[in-house]
């Protein structure tokens, strides 16, 4: 089980714990308990408090998919419900259950402090199991569920609590509820929509090109090829240019040869004809 089942990652974590090859590895019971331990801890490169709220959030906004079945997505949320009590513990809704009319009846009616305190345990066990199952049912798909949560809310309103008070109602009454019109309708619609584009892609690829298209692109092909045998032939790009062939020299100032071709080179650039010019220039221009 272990070097089969269990990735490199959960077998390093399984290694890290003590006692592990003495007592663990080759205890099948206690090996299963320590894998369920290493999934449900915190991401040792996060922030505790990060990992504790990312596990709330998730237990929340868990939404069952479109193809899943009721009992998938059950699974799927007390898998993130049983990793919110390692994180949390069950004792998230003592203070409202605190508030309840239900608590401030069950502090009356018992006579002794121990009564009370049972009473008291009692309502936070059944406030949690029914929390849980609110959840369950809120993560339903609407189209498909949204007729019995609907239900649910205008019997409250009405006076008549009719929600599950735990997990294993809410579980049979979603697995048994038919499915509302809606969620045919929304079926029926995907349905369409992907014949639809099934049916685009297969004409996009058995298209054959139309012979205006080739037509255009050999005239493209054809100015194209124009335009540059154009430019090639210029006088631009075929004879040299005036500012190669009457610039003055930088030293001596006369034309037909380049700087680098000079034989009356002075020995300080200073004297060279650039230079004279320049400083000529600055002396007007003060």
């Amino acid at each position: 089980m272990f070097s089969t089942y269990c990735s490199k990652l959960m077998q390093g974590g399984l290694e890290l714990l003590p006692e592990f090859e003495l007592s663990t590895r080759n205890n099948p019971i206690g090996l299963l308990e320590a894998i369920k331990n290493c999934m449900v801890e915190s991401v040792r490169a996060q922030h505790p408090l990060i990992s504790m709220t990312e596990s709330l959030i998730r237990l929340v906004n868990i939404k069952m998919h479109d193809q899943e079945s009721p009992l998938e997505h059950v699974k799927r949320f007390k898998e993130h419900r049983d990793i919110t009590i390692s994180h949390l513990g069950k004792d998230l809704l003592d203070h409202h259950t605190t508030q309840t009319q239900a608590c401030n009846d069950a502090s009356t009616a018992s006579d002794t402090s121990a009564n009370i305190s049972a009473a008291k345990k009692k309502l936070r066990v059944a406030t949690w199991d029914q929390w849980m199952a609110c959840l369950m049912m809120k993560g339903s798909d609407y189209p498909r569920c949204g007729s019995l949560l609907r239900g649910f809310g205008a019997q409250f309103s009405l006076g008549n609590d009719q929600c599950p008070k735990d997990l294993i109602t809410a579980t049979d009454i979603v697995s048994n509820h038919k499915l509302d019109p809606k969620c045919f309708e929304n079926r029926e619609a995907r349905k369409k929509a992907h014949n639809k584009q099934i049916a685009t892609t297969d004409i996009v690829s058995n298209h054959k090109l139309d012979p205006k298209y080739f037509e255009n692109r050999e005239a493209s092909k054809k100015a194209y090829d124009k335009q540059q045998h154009e430019k090639k032939d210029s006088p631009a790009e075929t004879e040299t240019s005036f500012a190669q062939t009457e610039a003055d020299c930088y030293v001596c100032g006369k034309k037909g040869h380049m700087a680098r071709e000079c034989t009356r080179k002075p020995q300080k650039c200073a004297d060279w004809h650039a230079n004279k010019t320049m400083t000529a220039m600055k002396k007007s221009m003060a």
